[in-house]
């Protein structure tokens, strides 16, 4: 801001001194308007590139191209290894980094199976995280739509906060559970549709795919149309279906916790206040709120041991401000 002020009181002084000496001042034209902004937009990209906002790890477009290196890179290596094609190559390697494994695509040679250890570690390590990221984010805005539509006028009343949390979570777990049961009535309705499966067979298989059971005990005809969807449908359900179930886990454990922390509230008497006041001149702010935060298990005791010390190491004159 202060750099941008400078400036702003730079030109303010060419202006007055060429008006001063009668210089000619001369408008830029929009060919010149034109060129500065561009200037000026590049260096905004590469402050940003610089500052790994463009490219860092966050960015969808690296992790996009983190996956697609992953794929081309396994392609490579087994269709020259192994002579497979590239349909083959890729249903192998998504059905091994999503970890369904049906077991009816392997590596036959030595050198395909000493790269595929390699390969399935790095996979599991890098390309799941990000998958499973993608997924989540796409649940988490199915949330925030849902939110927008059953919130919309509600007061925050403290009456009412009790059961807008309720049915936040109702429609937390109606949403995830909703993303499960698409995934499996899609590919379903697909095989079955497709003639890979009857009906029941197509429920189980979509649904043993998607909870990475994959007995392998049902196997598609082959049809070159059947497999590049079952390589879609695989990547998709299954990143769907474990976020979806996490953020069920997750509804549950905050139940938990907010249950918890009713009963505390409850139950706080003066016993529990005593043994929160630390230097024995009464339960000041500070100490109260680290106590319930300690007891609600929402920061440990260690790491605010780790604070206090941090603090009194500033403290010079120890008068704990």
């Amino acid at each position: 801001m202060i750099m941008s002020q400078m400036h702003r009181n730079s030109r303010a002084s060419s202006f007055h001194n060429a008006a001063f000496h009668g210089a000619p001042i001369k408008r830029k034209s929009k060919f010149q308007m034109a060129a500065d902004k561009a200037v000026e937009l590049s260096k905004r990209f590469s402050v940003n590139t610089a500052d790994s906002q463009f490219w860092g790890p966050k960015c969808p477009y690296r992790k996009a191209f983190t996956v697609v290196l992953y794929y081309v890179v396994g392609c490579g290596v087994f269709c020259s290894v192994e002579q497979w094609s590239i349909l083959k190559s890729c249903y192998f390697i998504t059905v091994t980094v999503t970890t369904v494994g049906y077991g009816d695509v392997a590596p036959e040679t030595a050198g395909g199976k000493v790269f595929g250890i390699f390969y399935i570690l790095f996979g599991l390590a890098f390309i799941v995280n990000i998958v499973t990221g993608i997924a989540a984010d796409i649940i988490e805005e199915a949330h925030r739509q849902a939110a927008k539509t059953t919130m919309s006028g509600v007061t925050e009343d403290n009456e009412e906060e009790e059961e807008n949390l309720h049915k936040k979570h109702i429609r937390s777990v109606v949403v995830s559970l909703s993303m499960i049961f698409v995934c499996m009535i899609t590919g379903a309705a697909y095989f079955w549709l497709s003639g890979e499966f009857h009906a029941l067979d197509a429920v189980w298989w979509s649904m043993c795919t998607m909870t990475t059971v994959g007995y392998g005990d049902l196997s598609l005809h082959r049809k070159p149309a059947s497999i590049w969807f079952s390589i879609f449908f695989i990547i998709v359900s299954v990143f769907m279906v474990a976020s979806a179930i996490g953020n069920v886990g997750a509804v549950f454990d905050d139940i938990a916790r907010e249950k918890k922390e009713a009963d505390l509230l409850e139950r706080l008497d003066f016993d529990m206040l005593k043994q929160m006041d630390r230097d024995g001149d009464g339960v000041c702010e500070n100490e109260y709120v680290c106590a319930m935060v300690e007891i609600l298990e929402l920061v440990d005791s260690k790491t605010l041991d780790k604070f206090r010390a941090q603090f009194k190491a500033h403290d010079k004159d120890g008068s704990g401000r």
